[in-house]
């Protein structure tokens, strides 16, 4: 094995290993995007939730106001 082909043999090596810190650190930001996905996901559940709890209590209280506005008209 002559010069330029252990030369070539370690550039290869330090090349290797470079790519497998960047496909490292992409796994860790894979993982990072899933739970912020996951989180986004939780969040929109609960804004609809909200949202239902929300027109039901309106509800409610729409027809609790009109009652009281037919009582107090027949007074």
């Amino acid at each position: 094995m002559n010069k330029d082909d252990r030369d070539t043999l370690y550039i290869l090596g330090e090349l290797n290993g470079k790519v497998d810190r960047i496909l490292c650190e992409l796994q860790k930001i894979n993982g990072r995007l899933n739970r912020h996905e996951e989180q986004l996901e939780e969040h929109d559940r609960a804004i609809q939730q909200h949202k239902s709890y929300f027109k039901i209590i309106g509800g409610i209280i729409s027809a609790i106001i009109t009652f009281i506005a037919a009582m107090l008209s027949r007074l």
